[in-house]
């Protein structure tokens, strides 16, 4: 025990292949089965040493092994065979042995030489997780076989009577898988995502492979040869049971929600993806701040995929438009029909209330001279005015009282050459 946690031991896998029949397998003495389609199974050896038989009639093998949990078996003395050619590998974490009751014969694993194969054990350096094939011997003393590497230690026994069959490997990556061989199924189904099939007769066959809840995989076709093995392998992928949704063009940074829930945001790019839609159907809509809110009604199916292009997720803005500036209006309080001089053109003036005198006393005016006489009588004398513009040739300038409505000022130029500056004055 470590840190809490106890780790699960492994325990040794046996697995025989044969093109034997009606064999019997016993362990210790003790039958534990038959051969079952030219193959037997047991997948928790005990520790220590055990005797492995297999009879039939006339052809018999034994085996004996040392075993331990998490530990590569080895093989005890040599194998004892009768009408049989035997091939055992046998693996733990990485390493593995081969050995054979024949040879010298070459042998290579998965396409690369490892050597010579006898009846003494060669060994199989970083032997790594997954299935191998080895091919021994040549010509008429060809065989090939296949075997696979777990996490569990393993013995793997190939026994051959010589008879006119071949056997196949079906790699289906999934236990429960159904081979179907030219359209009839096979009685046994995949166990730890594969099923070995064995006693063929030599020709060729199409192989399918199917198991609820996955796509149909393409069939294949394969060519059994007596005394060969073949190696088919299927890849299963599940039926699709979410739908996405993929836009594009979109503003940035636009919130994303599905049925009312965030699903993210639009990226930099404009790009937007997701990949878990439940089918059915879905309002989609598009949120960000100064922009008016968008929702589309969408239907999606199971491995489908939703697509929505610029124009479907455009969003209008919810700024409304700026006003239309109304124009600078100019205020001048004087007296009924006199002109006011505004970058030098004319206009005759209108009365407006006291008041606006207060905002706009700063503005120069000029009136012509005519207009004074029209004037009310000035009471009282005021100094201190802001400068004033004369028409060249009017020299007085009339402007209301701020303080008083019986009140005017008159203003009068400075200078008698052209227009210039003036002063308040008060009479």
């Amino acid at each position: 025990m470590e840190g809490g946690l106890t780790s699960k031991r492994r325990r040794t896998g046996l697995r025989v292949y044969t093109d034997l029949e009606k064999a019997k397998v016993t362990l210790d003495g003790n039958e534990v089965g038959a051969l079952e389609g030219g193959q037997f199974s047991l997948d928790d050896l005990s520790d220590g040493q055990h005797s492995l038989e297999i009879i039939d009639g006339t052809s018999q093998a034994k085996i004996v092994v040392v075993g331990a949990h998490d530990t590569m078996p080895l093989i005890q003395g040599p194998l004892e065979v009768k009408n049989l050619k035997a091939i055992v590998v046998t693996n733990g974490p990485q390493r593995g042995q081969i050995l054979s009751s024949y040879g010298p014969l070459p042998a290579l694993m998965d396409g690369k030489q490892i050597g010579a194969l006898s009846s003494t054990p060669l060994e199989l350096p970083n032997l790594l997780p997954g299935t191998h094939d080895l091919d021994v011997g040549t010509g008429k003393d060809e065989r090939k076989v296949s075997f696979q590497v777990g996490a569990a230690p393993a013995l793997t026994v190939f026994l051959s009577a010589d008879r006119n069959v071949g056997n196949l490997l079906v790699v289906a990556g999934e236990d429960g898988a159904t081979v179907l061989l030219n359209g009839r199924k096979y009685p046994r189904t995949t166990k730890h995502g594969q099923l070995v099939i064995a006693n063929l007769e030599p020709k060729r066959y199409t192989v399918l492979v199917v198991k609820d809840g996955f796509q149909k995989a393409p069939p294949q076709e394969v060519n059994i040869q007596k005394g060969q093995g073949a190696k088919l392998i299927f890849a299963l992928q599940p039926v699709p049971t979410l739908a996405s949704l993929v836009i594009a063009g979109a503003t940035p940074l636009v919130e994303v929600l599905l049925d009312g829930k965030p699903l993210g945001t639009i990226q930099q790019d404009g790009s937007f993806s997701v990949a878990n839609v439940q089918p059915g159907p879905h309002t989609i809509e598009l949120k960000k701040d100064l922009f008016k809110p968008k929702e589309l009604q969408r239907q999606f199916v199971a491995g489908g995929s939703v697509r929505l292009t610029a124009n479907e997720v455009a969003l209008e803005s919810a700024t409304p438009p700026s006003p239309a500036l109304a124009p600078a209006k100019l205020v001048v309080q004087t007296v009924a029909g006199a002109q006011v001089i505004i970058d030098g053109r004319a206009s005759l003036a209108k009365r407006v209330p006291m008041g606006v005198w207060k905002s706009l006393r700063r503005l120069p005016v000029t009136i012509p001279w005519r207009s004074w006489q029209s004037l009310a009588t000035i009471s009282r004398k005021r100094l201190h005015s802001p400068p004033v513009e004369f028409l060249p040739s009017r020299p007085i300038c009339w402007l209301p009282c701020p303080s008083s409505t019986n009140m005017w000022w008159k203003l009068q130029r400075n200078s008698h050459r052209g227009a210039g500056q003036g002063s308040i004055s008060g009479e």
